[in-house]
């Protein structure tokens, strides 16, 4: 069965340039990052929909720019 998180040999890493380039549009949980988008839309959505009933702070940025914070489904202010 292939996994996914390991690499299967022979084959090469995608470079992060790529990725950033392709999913610019990151959610972090807390300070990990859990799923990355090209829509900023879908990244909005899918963070405010995993914040609910969840103490953990999810927050959508780029790579350079903070773009929204959700805490239980609420958009909360980040400093």
């Amino acid at each position: 069965m292939f996994n996914p998180v390991k690499k299967p040999p022979g084959t090469a890493l995608i470079p992060i340039d790529d990725v950033v380039d392709n999913l610019p549009f990151i959610v972090s949980r807390d300070h990990r990052i859990v799923a990355a988008f090209a829509r900023k839309a879908a990244a909005i959505e899918w963070a405010e929909m995993r914040s609910f009933n969840d103490e953990s702070r999810f927050t959508v940025h780029t790579a350079n720019e903070l773009i929204e914070a959700f805490q239980d489904g609420e958009p909360v202010f980040v400093q």
